[in-house]
């Protein structure tokens, strides 16, 4: 008997990038790894948009999630990969999934590491078993992953990506936050 202990779950599926139509308000230099980005200004999605967008991922993430969770998108951005661009290694806080579409390039670029890669490292290398994992994803498709799922970007040249993050919330507080947002109107 194989008991898969400990294991983290990635989600992958094809999206219409037609259907996705983000306005971003400013563009700038971000992170150690100076990548132009639209993290941290204002990024819309019209509701035709956001409707599919959050349908995908519900369809992805529905097996995964109990009936009385909801998800809430938190924020969404896009990535502008120039010369040479690249993302350090990081993770998503505050956030239960954070997910990356791939909008413009050749091949992902993302690599995902194990959250025990340490431990690993330091006893089998990379022989036994892997700590890192490369996505193979293309322009129009999308990869979802648990937050604190550590990841990088590395060096590409004329790519384009679009990246969010998403909450889980149970339904009974989604209700009760309405109410006090509406007794105190």
């Amino acid at each position: 008997m194989k008991v898969e202990l400990f294991s983290t779950p990635i989600f992958i599926t094809n999206i219409d990038l037609d259907k996705i139509k983000i306005e971003s308000e400013n563009f700038a230099k971000e992170w150690h790894s100076n990548t132009l980005s639209s993290f941290g200004f204002t990024n819309k999605l019209n509701a035709s948009s956001y409707n599919y967008l959050m349908s995908v991922i519900c369809n992805l993430l529905s097996n995964h999630l109990h009936a009385e969770n909801e998800l809430q998108l938190l924020n969404i951005w896009e990535n502008k990969y120039e010369k040479d661009d690249f993302q350090e290694n990081h993770i998503h806080t505050d956030s239960h999934f954070s997910f990356i579409i791939y909008v413009k390039g050749k091949i992902s670029n993302t690599v995902f590491f194990a959250p025990h890669k340490y431990l690993l490292e330091c006893f089998y290398g990379d022989s036994l078993y892997p700590y890192s994992y490369q996505s193979e994803c293309a322009p129009g498709q999308i990869i979802v992953f648990p937050s604190y799922l550590e990841h990088m970007v590395k060096k590409n040249t004329d790519s384009v990506t679009y990246a969010g993050n998403i909450k889980m919330i149970k339904r009974k507080e989604r209700t009760m936050m309405w109410k006090k947002e509406n007794e105190q109107q």
